[in-house]
């Protein structure tokens, strides 16, 4: 149709452009009927019931499939951080996972418009853990043809376990050369210490105040000559983290005088929880 057709006909600009708009509208229609059909996508997503977990505890993560048409296969990856969170068991043996990765592999032979997972995590540290599907592959039921599936990623934060003990002092701190000072107590996180020219390697004992708490170590593999710091992390059972800092210094030369390098032990005034079997920990 062109626009001239209207003119020999005798008909007015006006009539003319109420036939192209109603025209217009015609298009706009159909095209409004083919978007609205095609917003309803197949989808895989991540749901978890709140966004957090308490240390220590478990909990369950959903994985969801929604799909219009229906699909006869799927292959997808989640990622997570190993360090908050572990992966411990699902619904099905189509799922494994460990080291950060849980891969899904299953078949629908009848085809499925819907699925549902669920993973079982335990929370390990305070942190977030993201829940990211990636390499995600599917297929139609009918035409074996690829589904294109939306994602949607989800996040974890593993809080503190009120429930559990909250003490993150350690009770005794005992070192095999030189003094602390000041002398040791379970609120006093910062210490000095000297050791002798030929200590390459600094060995004490760290005792939690709770024999389920975790004392962790950060330091180099050898000390330096002068100025080291050495981090003493204790995590309790609920999640509370309390760190010591030994700031050590080790003589700069053989002839090198150095005041209170006696060996020395501290120990804490307070009861604990419950004593530990008392190990020593070497500093490499």
């Amino acid at each position: 149709m062109n626009w001239a057709l209207f003119r020999r006909k005798g008909s007015s600009n006006k009539y003319a452009m109420a036939a192209i708009l109603s025209v217009l509208l015609l298009i706009g229609g159909v095209f409004g009927v083919v978007i609205n059909g095609s917003a309803h996508e197949a989808s895989i997503y991540v749901e978890t019931i709140d966004g957090t977990a308490k240390r220590l505890d478990e909990f369950t993560v959903k994985i969801k499939i929604e799909s219009p048409e229906p699909i006869s296969m799927l292959h997808a990856y989640l990622s997570y951080n190993s360090d908050v969170i572990e992966f411990v068991s699902s619904n099905t043996d189509s799922i494994v996972g460990t080291g950060g990765t849980v891969k899904i592999t299953d078949t629908y032979p009848e085809g499925a418009t819907e699925e549902v997972y669920e993973l079982k995590f335990r929370a390990l540290e305070l942190g977030i853990s993201n829940l990211n599907l990636y390499d995600i592959k599917a297929e139609g039921a009918e035409n074996a043809e690829a589904v294109q599936l939306l994602s949607k990623s989800s996040a974890v934060e593993v809080v503190v376990n009120r429930s559990e003990p909250s003490d993150a002092r350690l009770y005794e701190l005992l070192v095999a050369n030189g003094k602390l000072k000041p002398d040791f107590n379970p609120n006093t996180y910062e210490y000095s210490i000297k050791v002798p020219y030929e200590v390459e390697t600094f060995m004490f004992s760290a005792q939690p105040m709770n024999e389920e708490s975790v004392v962790e170590l950060e330091q180099k593999e050898k000390l330096d000559h002068g100025d080291n710091i050495i981090l003493i992390k204790v995590t309790s059972p609920s999640g509370v983290i309390q760190t010591y800092t030994l700031n050590v210094y080790r003589a700069l030369t053989e002839d090198e005088i150095l005041d209170n390098v006696e060996n020395g032990k501290s120990v804490s005034e307070e009861t604990p929880d419950q004593t530990p079997d008392q190990t020593m920990d070497q500093v490499d």
